[in-house]
């Protein structure tokens, strides 16, 4: 019976500490969006609306990174033409 309390508060703590890890990747990376869009409200969404699409591909950070920072440039040269 010991045995089966251990094994249960184990699995629990790395599941509790697996969930916190993945929120606070969501976090971090929704604040880099934030980062790049200086204040601009649609090129927030615009970028929220590319995360949303980019969510499933499970890009390393260099990745995810260099991907928004591309697009967020993109956007930025298409508006001021």
């Amino acid at each position: 019976m010991v045995y089966l309390i251990i094994i249960v508060s184990t699995l629990s703590a790395v599941l509790f500490h697996l969930y916190l890890y993945r929120l606070i990747t969501g976090w971090v990376r929704q604040d880099f969006l934030r980062s790049l869009c200086e204040d601009n409200e649609e090129k927030l969404q615009f970028l929220l609306s590319e995360y949303a699409n980019v969510k499933s591909k499970r890009l390393k950070r260099e990745q995810f990174e260099s991907h928004f920072e591309t697009l967020s440039r993109e956007y930025d040269q298409q508006r001021a033409h």
